[in-house]
C-alpha cells in the first residue's frame, strides 16, 4: 500500500514536467520568431523558476526512497526492494528531466541576450551612419557660415551652389557606402 501511494505520487510529477517541457518548447520558439520580446525574458525565466521549485520538492524525495533501499531499518521487506528501486528511478529520471530543460533554457537565456545585443548592435550602426552623414553636412555648413574676408568661395557668384552641392554629393557618397556596408 505504501509503495502504491509514493509511486502514485512520483508517477504523477510526469505529466507536469511534460507540460515544462511543451513550455519551455514555446519559449524557444516565440525566441526565434518575430514575436521576440520582454515576454520572452519573463516566460525564461518563470519556467526556470518553476523548474527550480519542481525540483526542490523532488531531491528530498529521492533522499527519502534511497533510505528505504539502503535496508537499515524492517519497515518492509526485501520482496518490496524492486518496487522501492523502481520509484527511485523514477525521481532520478524526473530530476535529470528537470536539469535537462534548466540547463536548456539556460541556453536559451544566453540566446535571447544574444539576439537583444545583435538588435541593438544594428542600430547602433544605423545611428552611426546617419550621424556621420549629418555631421558631414555640419562640417561644410561650418566653414562656409564663418565670416571671413579672404575665402575665395565667398566672392564667387556659385559658391552658394556650390556649398550645398557638396552637400548632396558627400551625403549621396556615404549613403551609398553605408548601404553597401549593411548599416544603413
Amino acid at each position: 500500500m505504501t509503495y502504491w501511494l509514493i509511486d502514485s505520487i512520483v508517477d504523477g510529477y510526469f505529466p507536469v514536467v511534460d507540460r515544462l517541457a511543451e513550455w519551455t518548447e514555446d519559449v524557444e520558439e516565440e525566441m526565434f520568431s518575430a514575436r521576440r520580446g520582454t515576454h520572452t525574458l519573463r516566460s525564461i525565466f518563470s519556467l526556470k523558476k518553476d523548474l527550480f521549485h519542481l525540483r526542490k520538492v523532488l531531491a528530498p524525495s529521492r533522499e527519502v526512497i534511497n533510505v528505504l533501499l539502503r535496508r537499515e531499518h524492517d519497515l518492509f521487506g526485501d520482496e518490496f526492494y524492486p518496487y522501492f528501486q523502481d520509484v527511485y528511478d523514477h525521481i532520478n529520471r524526473l530530476i535529470d528531466s528537470l536539469d535537462t530543460y534548466r540547463d536548456l533554457l539556460s541556453s536559451g537565456l544566453d540566446t535571447y541576450l544574444s539576439f537583444v545585443s545583435n538588435d541593438v548592435n544594428q542600430t547602433v550602426k544605423r545611428m552611426t551612419a546617419l550621424t556621420a552623414i549629418l555631421m558631414v553636412d555640419a562640417l561644410v555648413a561650418g566653414i562656409y557660415g564663418m565670416n571671413f574676408v579672404f575665402m575665395p568661395e565667398l566672392s564667387w557668384p556659385l559658391g552658394y551652389p556650390f556649398a550645398l552641392g557638396l552637400m548632396l554629393v558627400v551625403t549621396v557618397t556615404l549613403i551609398v557606402l553605408f548601404r553597401r556596408l549593411r548599416w544603413f
